[in-house]
């Protein structure tokens, strides 16, 4: 069983940029998708809002599994979120 700290088990660089270049990433569409959502109108604001709590759960689950194993939201280009103030829908 692997250990559920970081500092433990250091995580190889490759899969540390990985993870930190994914959250960036994900949170960079994250805010687009608020955006749109809130441009939207008619059908395309129920497409958006899908779109938007979609982006927020997964969000939401990498914020846990990063609690889960003991990494630093930072670690992952997520601090700053809060899974109920920001991701809540």
């Amino acid at each position: 069983m692997w250990p559920l700290s970081s500092s433990v088990r250091p995580m190889n660089d490759l899969a540390a940029d990985y993870l930190r270049d994914l959250g960036f990433l994900l949170r960079e569409d994250w805010q687009a998708a608020e955006q749109r959502y809130k441009l939207a109108t008619g059908a395309d604001r129920e497409f958006e809002a899908g779109r938007r709590r979609a982006y927020c759960q997964v969000l939401t689950l990498m914020l846990h599994q990063a609690e889960t194993f003991g990494l630093d939201p930072s670690e992952i280009s997520l601090q700053g979120l809060d899974v109920d103030k920001d991701l809540g829908y």
